[in-house]
């Protein structure tokens, strides 16, 4: 199979076996583990993990991207990663206005005017996922 170019961002994306790419969005709920588990059981194999504030946090794998409304909080949820030696995130995404930490390059997308949550789906689909699935 070709690449394929993202309908979203125009950048080339790798071939997959199903034509309908799946993002899964962690929020922070207690209830985040066993949706994660149910969440893998439909999809054994999401095409990136998107991680919502304190979820970004908790994490313990490799997280392509975190996203938040609340950049003041982002230092302190990434010095908790760090203490449990985990890696930083590869991208860090918002859509407020807010003073952003010097030493984080954020990517920013269009505010809904809604919650973190919705800003994770946002960024999913301004990737160009098709499939968004909320843990």
């Amino acid at each position: 199979m070709a690449p394929m170019v993202c309908r979203r961002t125009r950048t080339l994306v790798s071939p997959k076996v199903s034509d309908v790419a799946v993002a899964f969005v962690l929020g922070s709920a207690n209830t985040l583990s066993g949706d994660l588990a149910a969440a893998y059981s439909m999809v054994p194999t999401p095409d990136t993990i998107i991680a919502v504030n304190s979820a970004g946090m908790d994490y313990g794998g490799v997280l392509p991207h975190f996203c938040t409304l609340h950049t003041e909080k982002i230092v302190g949820w990434l010095d908790a990663r760090r203490n449990r030696g985990l890696p930083d995130p590869e991208n860090f995404w918002t859509s407020n206005i807010k003073e952003l930490p010097p030493s984080i390059t954020f990517r920013r997308v269009p505010s809904w005017d809604g919650s973190s949550g919705l800003l994770a789906v946002t960024v999913a689909l301004y990737m160009g996922y098709d499939k968004v699935v909320l843990c």
